[in-house]
């Protein structure tokens, strides 16, 4: 007996031939019967696709296909829903499926999604040879940030070297502890200094001037109202960068931020390879925006090189000793590929992306967060104060200066369990990355029995097929109930060890990914979210501009960390100093 898909098909089939007919009879029906065909292969498309996955088996130890949810439009599948809503896809799928596995279809090709704990730790755990990334990682490279297709064969070969650099400097050695003191040194001066509460944009600094910044407040202007989102994003933004790339870098291109979140707002119209000439306002202005970023990184590149050969780069460029020892690093390799500046350019302005895309918006959440808690904010104050010494000079001439402040970044990351459990709480709520591989060689894969048992099933195995694509959306672990309860509500304390309230301890969260593709940078993102934070928490108030509590904005999803939904306008005074 033939399957309900072939009936199907059979009989789909003989409608179509039966319209075909009406419509050369009567020309005049033609617009009906169209639409009713539309109807009728929408209806089809679902309901075979459908039958696919109420067809999967559970209960037996076989292994068996990633189940396929349901779509409506051939060939193109579940594309619409999830450029429109991926996340709304994606948590809805998994509430749909207990196991934490499922496939989509896009545009004729398999991907297979996994949530669940154990099934992303073995999939993360897989060699290169069976789940690649490098293809992905380039696909980005050139689509996004304009890498030209020529270089592709000179990336590839190095990659290696590329990712021994990564990982002898971003996560070890004096490279790391060089970068992160640079940039840790820079807060200490400049924090103090995040206002100068004059309204004189000449006098303001530059994450000031961005910020619409306005004295409301007393003679000496002790009060301002900023927005506080682009004011702290800002500020941390310039840090970052001169830690990474050396003062000269922005002083030479000042506005290469706002060209920066210009490019990462509108990410995903060049990730959809639209071509550049239609007029789509969001795709010109990333465009136009990463043309900036190009000739601001090539320029520094062109300055190294001139350097290297003992000439002289001009006079805006002499003072290049403070380049970290990171992309100090990258730049060797550079040099050993014969590529010129300008095909160079795009890769490393990948570098300065990556530094700024994330772990800034990630700190104002962190800020607001914290501050829209009165207990919370005196918790973490006290238990932060050990590792932020704040002092108030004598004045000069009678006039005061800024408090002068030391850190500790290493004892804010390992001593200070609750304020630790703020940024893994702020990563749960408020991050929303992927990871995404090839698969060149079939393999099976099995949840655990607990994480079965959480969702009241027995444990299955699937066989992932070559020429299929892997993703894992680690957002929607994140905000899953049966593993964070009252996922919605921000609770530091979820991540404390058990019997043990001095530790805390990520558990499943993956925020960073894993395997060979996890985040080189996340130790130096913590370390420098952390001190960023504690410095904002101890030299300043800050409060809602209109005198209410704090309310949590929505978010706008973003490539990684979300944008908050609307601008928060907030009143900043100095805190007194003990």
């Amino acid at each position: 007996m033939a399957s309900p898909s072939t009936q199907l098909d059979e009989g789909l089939s003989s409608g179509l031939r039966a319209l075909s007919s009406r419509v050369m009879n009567d020309p005049s029906s033609s617009a009906i019967v169209i639409v009713f065909t539309l109807f009728l292969v929408l209806c089809t498309t679902r309901i075979v696709s459908g039958l696919n996955l109420a067809s999967h088996k559970v209960g037996d130890d076989a292994a068996k296909p990633v189940p396929m949810l349901p779509y409506w439009i051939p060939f193109l599948g579940h594309v619409l829903s999830f450029a429109t809503d991926p996340k709304g896809l994606m948590q809805g799928a998994r509430d749909k499926t207990p196991h934490g596995a499922f496939a989509i279809h896009m545009a004729g090709t398999a991907h297979n999604v996994f949530v669940t704990p154990s099934l992303v730790k073995r999939i993360l755990a897989k060699r290169a040879s069976v789940l690649e990334f490098i293809s992905i990682e380039w696909f980005i490279l050139n689509r996004v940030f304009g890498a030209p297709k020529h270089v592709k064969d000179a990336y590839l070969d190095n990659f290696p070297a590329f990712f021994e650099v990564d990982s002898g400097v971003l996560l070890r050695g004096p490279g790391f502890v060089k970068m992160l003191a640079t940039a840790v040194r820079a807060m200490e001066e400049q924090i103090p200094e995040l206002v100068s509460f004059t309204s004189s944009p000449i006098d303001q600094s530059m994450w000031e001037r961005v910020s619409d910044v306005n004295v409301v407040e007393g003679s000496r202007g002790e009060v301002v109202e900023a927005n506080l989102f682009v004011l702290l994003r800002n500020f941390l933004g310039q840090v970052a960068t001169s830690s990474l790339m050396g003062r000269a870098f922005q002083d030479n291109f000042p506005e290469v931020l706002q060209h920066l979140w210009t490019f990462d707002r509108n990410f995903p119209w060049l990730l959809s390879g639209l071509p550049r000439w239609l007029p789509v306002p969001g795709l010109t202005r990333a465009h136009l925006a990463r043309r900036q970023l190009h000739r601001a990184v090539e320029a520094w590149h062109v300055a190294l090189d001139l350097l290297e050969e003992g000439e002289d780069p001009g006079v805006e460029w002499r003072e290049m000793d403070d380049v970290s020892d990171y992309m100090r690093g990258r730049y060797k390799v550079w040099k050993t590929t014969g590529l010129t500046p300008k095909e160079r350019a795009p890769a490393d302005f990948s570098i300065v992306w990556a530094m700024n895309a994330n772990a800034n918006n990630l700190c104002v959440w962190m800020v607001m967060r914290i501050l829209a808690d009165p207990s919370l904010a005196r918790q973490v104050r006290d238990e932060i104060k050990p590792y932020v010494s704040v002092t108030q000079p004598e004045p000069i001439l009678g006039m005061a200066s800024s408090p002068r402040m030391k850190m500790s970044a290493e004892g804010l990351a390992t001593q200070c369990p609750l304020f630790k459990g703020t940024y893994l709480e702020s990563l749960r709520l408020d991050s929303a990355s992927s990871s995404v591989r090839v698969v060149k060689e079939d393999f099976t894969i099995r949840e655990s029995d607990s994480d079965a048992a959480r969702a009241g099933v027995a444990a299955e195995t699937y066989a992932v097929k070559a020429g299929s694509y892997v993703q894992i959306p680690h957002h929607v672990h994140q905000t899953d109930p049966r593993y964070y309860p009252d996922p919605k509500v921000f609770d530091p304390t979820r991540f404390r060890v058990p019997g043990n309230p001095s530790a805390v301890d990520a558990g499943t969260l993956k925020p960073y990914g894993g395997g060979h593709s996890m985040c080189k940078g996340r130790n130096f993102a913590e370390r420098e979210c952390l001190a960023f934070v504690a410095g904002i928490l101890m030299l300043w108030d800050i409060e809602p501009a209109d005198g209410k509590e704090w309310r949590i904005p929505g978010h706008i999803s973003a490539t990684g960390v979300a944008l908050p939904a609307k601008e928060i306008r907030v009143r900043i005074r100095r805190r007194e100093v003990d």
